[in-house]
């Protein structure tokens, strides 16, 4: 188990501009674990980590990864979403945007992609990559 700041340090990103990018007052709300083998057996394709309201479960192989401070902003977004909507709101609106996706003629990757929440989670990467290369 991994506290999101720790691993956001290791990564090269301070935990202050994650909670900037992520609209989190603390990035230490949830803790980071590695995805177990049944978790990761359901996983349809390439994913990287889910998040829970309780945890975010990181692809072991992505616990090593450059990108790992990115992708856990991602995932600090999907924390936010869930405190602020609760998860039973949470999972009506992220699935019925999927099946919105599907049934209007979009596949798997298509359909995960126009999830607003998930739009939400790649905007916020992109503004902290962004804001991050202008400081340097």
């Amino acid at each position: 188990m991994y506290q999101p700041s720790v691993v956001l340090k290791a990564s090269g990103v301070s935990p202050e501009a994650a909670c900037g990018a992520t609209g989190l007052d603390d990035v230490d709300g949830v803790a980071i674990r590695p995805a177990p083998r049944w978790m990761r057996k359901l996983w349809r394709g390439p994913v990287a980590a889910m998040t829970l309201p309780w945890a975010i479960y990181v692809d072991r192989d992505q616990l090593q990864s450059g990108d790992l401070g990115a992708l856990i902003i991602h995932e600090l977004v999907h924390v936010r979403q869930w405190q602020s909507l609760g998860i039973f709101r949470f999972v009506r609106i992220y699935l019925s945007d999927y099946l919105r996706g599907r049934r209007s003629g979009l596949g798997h990757d298509a359909a995960y992609r126009s999830i607003r929440f998930e739009k939400e989670a790649r905007i916020a990467v992109a503004r902290h990559v962004a804001s991050d290369s202008t400081d340097g």
